[in-house]
């Protein structure tokens, strides 16, 4: 969340280094682009690395006893990147924006050890229905407390409007941001997550710069022929809008800073009024789930995101209709709080037995592959001088493709029906 913070903030500082006071007007370049175009660009940049290298990290999680170091360490990178970033200035932006792509990085990496570890917890659908809503409401109450302190101290500091406004909402985020991280870090991954053994070794002829990638490529490939309801949530993966979160932030962020021109305080009523929202949205998933089935709720709440995003593209106008953007912000937090939990539900209850560490893997990876082309595609429309409401409209774009995708699935009883006889005929074997 501090990354709202430092986002408005750099967005400002780059748009007083081009020479711009406003930049939703500005067709200054600075380092060859608009202001408005380096957070996107930069998560474009991020997922692509992430995409390139994260099968990597996959094979030194499945592939060494490290998993708890991996996870370890990368939480003791985002809270020093943290720290570093409070240090945020005029002079220093790029450095800032340089950290914030490597943090984004890190913060994906973190997110690979994480889920590994949750298969770990159980094989019950219900349980895992359970747990996997609580964890999302969880979240979301932390960062509802951390918002909200924000928005407090924002309203005792008064308006905040310009650079030098921003810059202090940054820095308060930046140390807030690391008071709450730093011991919730360190409880966690030394009292917490425990030491795993490699699930399995390299294979003869391989290292753990190869073997990831190879893994990936013959995971899919059988997937692809054996799996027939998996292999089009897979394709749904790719196109969905947890396919890289920094990449729908960047955009959604640059929409309300750049286009509606609302300030640090006003992007933490939004994030606030998300973040609140996504709770019920998370309660509805579980509900969903049990009374139906975790595909229907993943549909659903894809479907009520697409429309939510569509009906903004429509009604955001310009900073005449700001009072709208926190409507559509309680809408999208509605939207993801119920669809995440479904997604990583349906996945978890469509994998085969004994094969979940390598099939969470591919989740994280199959998320990042096409994480990289919405926030470039939104740069290029944002270069050509294109209405920002059309770059948003990407967002509902690629939900949609990924909702279609989910489609021919089928029936979700006959999906489970096929996994499950595909485990009994591997138990047989044994």
């Amino acid at each position: 969340q501090a990354g709202l913070f430092v986002g408005t903030a750099l967005l400002r500082l780059a748009t007083a280094d081009s020479g711009c006071e406003q930049a939703a007007t500005c067709e200054n370049t600075v380092y060859g682009l608009r202001p408005s175009s380096l957070l996107t660009l930069t998560s474009a940049v991020t997922g692509t690395v992430a995409a390139l290298l994260m099968p990597v990290v996959g094979a030194i999680v499945d592939h060494t006893r490290h998993r708890k170091l991996v996870g370890s360490v990368s939480a003791l990178i985002l809270v020093a990147i943290s720290g570093g970033q409070i240090s945020i200035s005029e002079s220093n932006w790029l450095a800032i924006l340089i950290l914030e792509a490597i943090g984004g990085f890190t913060l994906l990496v973190h997110t690979t050890a994480v889920f590994a570890y949750l298969p770990d917890l159980t094989f019950d659908e219900s349980d895992l229905t359970h747990y996997t809503s609580q964890f999302n409401i969880r979240q979301y109450a932390a960062q509802m407390c951390y918002v909200g302190i924000l928005t407090i101290v924002g309203g005792i500091r008064g308006k905040d409007d310009g650079v030098k406004g921003s810059l202090e909402s940054a820095r308060v985020s930046l140390v807030l941001a690391m008071a709450f991280a730093a011991p919730l870090f360190a409880y966690s991954w030394i009292f917490l997550f425990r030491k795993r053994n490699a699930l399995s070794q390299v294979s003869e002829g391989l290292n753990l710069l190869t073997s990831g990638f190879i893994q990936v490529g013959r995971t899919f490939k059988r997937i692809w022929s054996r799996y027939h309801a998996l292999k089009w949530f897979m394709l749904s993966l790719l196109w969905s809008p947890e396919a890289g979160s920094g990449a729908v932030y960047s955009i959604v962020l640059t929409f309300f800073t750049i286009f509606l021109q609302m300030n640090s305080q006003q992007i933490a009523y939004v994030s606030l009024l998300t973040l609140a929202a996504s709770l019920p949205g998370s309660l509805i998933a579980k509900r969903v789930s049990l009374c139906f089935n975790p595909l229907i709720s993943y549909r659903a709440a894809l479907l009520c995101f697409v429309i939510s995003i569509a009906a903004a593209c429509a009604t955001l106008t310009g900073p005449k209709r700001q009072n709208a953007a926190y409507v559509f912000a309680a809408l999208w937090g509605f939207a993801t709080g119920w669809m995440y939990p479904s997604q990583r539900v349906l996945f978890c209850t469509l994998i085969p037995k004994k094969q979940e560490f390598e099939m969470m893997g591919l989740f994280v990876t199959y998320g990042l592959i096409l994480s990289w082309l919405p926030p470039l595609i939104f740069t290029a429309m944002n270069e050509r001088g294109i209405d920002m409401r059309w770059g948003l409209s990407i967002i509902a774009i690629f939900s949609a493709i990924a909702f279609v995708c989910t489609l021919p699935v089928g029936k979700y009883a006959l999906a489970v029906a096929q996994v499950n006889g595909q485990r009994q005929e591997m138990d047989s074997n044994e």
